[in-house]
């Protein structure tokens, strides 16, 4: 049998890594340059696709044989790669089953690439990545015949990452917002970097059980012409990860750094050493964009958003997470055997802007590990957020742990998913993960209703310290002081944060006391004399020092401070604000007209003004007939359901007693809400401190049902906002609406019977929805009277409108179906199909039994063609019966929505 080039490169270089481990015994060349070419060998036999990922996954089936076996001998690896010879050459010559990657090439010119090359000279000679800057570089990057410019950088904090100039992890950030199988922003490394295929598997069973994880896909990677075979991509944290996760964008946050991590590995750790604190070291992903490119109205909403959630974490307030998905990772993970997933330099947290909590996103997690205690656990125990998580009910920890059992099937379907990928290697066994659930089932008291602050300890001066602090803590006699080994890995001695209000809130990072020797604004010290901060562990907490220094004040300050005789500068980082009210808190605020009665809230038949917000927890119902006037800016809220049914000829009215007022929220409920015969008038959506809803009425998880609805006069970004809910709404009017009238975000329902008239933005406007329309009617609608997006699904039957900007567009990956239609005066088209973000796929809109008119030229822009309804953007399908085949068109996005009806 002839054997092609590429199988004979296969016998080259195993001959060659069996000479290199021949010389590691009987040569005398150093360990240090054997270890790298043994690498290298290595890494050059991987890229060439040979059926496996890596050479201990060969025989790693996931079984308690190979439990905490990480770091293989090469000598085994080696073995592995014989025993298994006749295994990967049937892969490679017969190529069955073999798997077709997606392919990406990078191509770096000579000067950037020897930029990264350097960057990665450095690392090797620090022996990890901490603290170095890896600088980015431009690159061009092709992918299914199409060129992206590019940014890369390397990526790592470990040497693995980059030890071998092959197959190197880098960072990849493409420009102009395109993306690559839905990624903006991603980083690729070997898969054994990410524990292929435990964390890929975790990562499906994370989002089955509702906790956000890394999302990951392989690729065929080919950098300036040089294969590097098979490599894991995985997507970085920013909006284009919510949108692909179906999560309204909002901020996301990591606390702590590598330094706890790097404190950890020395031979004699100082825990309480603050350095790393994950109180004091926070990442806002992308703030620079976040704070500098929105309005001033938006910086400073997130700057407070910023403020509340660094204030809370401060304090390790339980209120600011949400308790049932922190618990539902911790149990997870406690299923799995590792808590690696749960480190702060592996988690982040996503800022639910409807909650105003925190949800975990939890990543990097390793491999089944077996236990029979708490103790034996991996990286026991997990930060004290996740532990404080637990102070939830026995029946929301037996549904988490009934809902986590179950979904052990998807676990099993992806590593039946990867053996298909990699046939090579070994198919991996779930059966670990049933010996951990009987573990964990045969001993509640251990895993599940332990006192959890036994592995934590809040103070009297309220700084919390952690089981690795709190054992050196309770170790140590005072004073608490540090060793001369320990005081050579002092670098920061204090943290500090500047307020609006002036105020500068001082940490001592030490057990000892440190000296503030000046504070320097603008060259000049705004101290007359030295300050003196005690140990933070001598009772005294942080110390605030009252200054002029008002206002916003990013990176302008600067505190020069002492330690044996030893000098420190610390800057500002960004301006915070005091005291931020998170309007969600209050248990209850209800005015005396309220009753209860059966545990329910309600209001009898009457006139009533409401003068500041209400806050239920509950179900509020509503008489017939009830008029509620509120003053300006006052809202409901309500965590639970609203019954609110009026009658043909007594409604409810929700008006403003004067101008305007917020709307309504509802929200977290179990029960649905249920809502007829009632009008809105006068809104002007709900902006409460750090709660900012783009809606007047809002639901959010919380399923409704409305009829006979009536929106008037309202003045917000949405009259009605549904998110993440069921929902169903017939006869039911919006008239006079500012911008859009109606948007579903990421929901389910069905609409009949629906009047629009006078809409200034979109009429009906869907992200993420699968929703059935029946006779909606739409009059003066300024853009879209059905704007279809993000991968929606919709059916239309009975479609009547006049006087629009465009009668349906859909876009972003989604379908639409629309039978029996009458339009008229569409002005810019009656049926549009295209492209608006490129995360997506192309759209598809499917018309049956439609008539329509043509449209007004009123100074349309160049893409406009007044004689034809249709515009069918290229990529994009567009169908009907009489007319198969509408011609494509070229399309500038930018320019439709700066120049158009559709601009904002």
């Amino acid at each position: 049998m002839k054997l092609k080039s590429k199988n004979k490169n296969f016998f080259i270089y195993l001959s060659l890594f069996i000479l290199l481990i021949f010389c590691l015994f009987f040569l005398t060349i150093s360990k240090k340059d054997l270890n790298k070419q043994i690498h290298a060998t290595n890494e050059s036999i991987i890229s060439m696709d040979l059926g496996y990922s890596s050479l201990f996954n060969i025989i790693n089936d996931g079984s308690e044989k190979y439990l905490g076996d990480f770091n293989q001998s090469i000598i085994s690896k080696l073995k592995n790669l014989i025993l298994n010879s006749t295994n990967i050459l049937f892969y490679k010559i017969k190529s069955i089953n073999k798997k077709n990657f997606n392919k990406i090439f990078i191509d770096i010119n000579f000067k950037n690439y020897q930029i990264l090359l350097n960057d990665r000279n450095i690392a090797l000679d620090k022996g990890d990545a901490i603290n170095i800057k890896f600088q980015e570089v431009n690159s061009d990057i092709w992918h299914n015949g199409k060129k992206y410019k590019a940014k890369v950088r390397l990526k790592g904090i470990l040497n693995t990452h980059w030890f071998n100039e092959r197959r190197m992890s880098l960072k990849i950030r493409l420009l102009n917002n395109e993306t690559i199988k839905g990624f903006n922003e991603f980083s690729i490394q070997k898969p054994r970097e990410r524990q292929w295929p435990f964390n890929s598997a975790y990562e499906k069973f994370s989002n089955t059980n509702g906790v956000l994880s890394s999302n990951s896909d392989l690729l065929k990677v080919i950098v300036n012409g040089k294969n590097w075979g098979i490599m894991l991509a995985e997507q970085s944290l920013g909006k284009v990860y919510l949108e692909n996760n179906k999560k309204k964008e909002g901020l996301i946050f990591k606390f702590g750094n590598e330094e706890i991590w790097y404190e950890g590995r020395s031979n004699n750790p100082y825990y309480l050493y603050r350095l790393g604190d994950p109180t004091f070291n926070f990442r806002v992903y992308n703030i620079n964009k976040i704070l500098n490119s929105v309005s001033i109205e938006q910086n400073l909403h997130n700057r407070r958003v910023i403020s509340y959630v660094l204030n809370k974490f401060e304090d390790y307030d339980e209120n600011l997470f949400d308790k049932y998905k922190m618990a539902t990772a911790f149990f997870s993970s406690l299923v799995w055997g590792q808590f690696h997933n749960l480190l702060n330099n592996n988690t982040s947290y996503y800022f639910n802007p409807y909650l105003l909590k925190l949800e975990p996103i939890v990543r990097d997690q390793y491999s089944f590990e077996k236990f029979n205690t708490k103790n034996e656990i991996q990286q026991w125990p997990p930060p004290i957020q996740f532990l404080q998580s637990l102070e939830i009910s026995d029946n929301e920890k037996n549904k988490i742990l009934k809902e986590i059992y179950q979904s052990i099937k998807i676990v099993e379907n992806e590593f039946l998913k990867a053996k298909k990928f990699f046939p090579v290697d070994a198919l991996k066994t779930t059966s670990i993960l049933n010996q951990n659930i009987n573990t964990i089932k045969k001993n509640n008291d251990e895993f599940i209703n332990f006192d959890s602050t036994e592995f934590y300890k809040r103070l009297n001066n309220d700084i919390v310290l952690n089981y690795y602090q709190l054992r050196q803590f309770q170790e140590m006699q005072k004073p608490y002081s540090h060793n001369e080994n320990q005081k050579k890995r002092i670098n920061q001695i204090l943290h500090f944060n500047h307020y609006e209000n002036g105020d500068i809130k001082i940490h001592n990072l030490l057990t000892e006391t440190i000296i503030i020797n000046k504070i320097i604004y603008q060259n000049q010290n705004i101290i007359s004399k030295k300050i003196s901060i005690p140990g933070y562990l001598d009772g005294s907490g942080p110390i605030i020092i009252k200054t002029n220094l008002k206002g916003l004040m990013d990176n302008s300050i600067t505190i020069e401070s002492e330690f044996e005789n030893k000098f420190y500068s610390n800057t500002n980082y960004l301006t915070l604000f005091k005291n931020v009210r998170n309007p969600l808190l209050y248990e209850n605020i209800i005015p005396n007209f309220i009753k209860t009665k059966n545990n329910d809230f309600y209001i009898k038949s009457g006139e009533y003004i409401i003068e500041e917000d209400i806050m239920i927890n509950g179900q509020l119902k509503i008489e017939e007939g009830v008029r509620l006037k509120f003053n300006k800016d006052t809202s409901l809220i309500i965590r639970g359901s609203l019954i609110a049914e009026g009658s043909q000829d007594n409604k409810i009215i929700f008006e403003s007693a004067k101008d305007t007022w917020g709307g309504v929220f509802v929200f977290n409920s179990e029960k649905s809400s249920k809502l007829s015969n009632l009008i809105f008038k006068n809104m002007n959506g709900i902006t409460e401190s750090i709660l900012d809803l783009t809606g007047s009425i809002n639901f959010y998880n919380a399923d409704v049902e409305l009829a006979n609805i009536e929106f008037i006069n309202n003045y917000s970004e949405d009259a009605l906002n549904i998110i993440e809910s069921n929902f169903k709404i017939v006869d039911s009017k919006f008239i006079n609406i500012f911008s859009d009238a109606f948007d579903s975000d990421y929901s389910n329902g069905q609409m009949d019977n629906i009047f629009l008239n006078n809409i200034g933005g979109d009429g009906l406007d869907f992200s993420g929805s699968d929703v059935n329309l029946n006779n909606i009617n739409a009059l003066n609608v300024k853009d879209k009277a059905i704007s279809i997006g993000e991968n929606s699904n919709l059916n239309i039957y009975d479609l009547n409108v006049e006087k629009i900007g465009v009668a349906v567009a859909v876009k972003d990956g989604s379908y639409s179906k629309v039978q029996k239609c009458y339009i008229k005066n569409a002005q810019l088209f009656s049926f549009m199909t295209y492209i608006k973000k490129k995360i997506y796929t192309f759209p598809e809109l499917k018309i049956e039994n439609c008539n329509s008119y043509k449209g007004e030229n009123n100074n349309l822009i160049e893409i406009v063609d007044p004689n034809i309804k249709y515009f069918r953007q290229i990529g994009t399908i567009m169908s009907d019966e009489n007319k198969q085949n509408i011609i494509e068109k070229k399309l500038n996005v930018d320019e439709l929505y700066k120049n158009t009806i559709m601009r904002k």
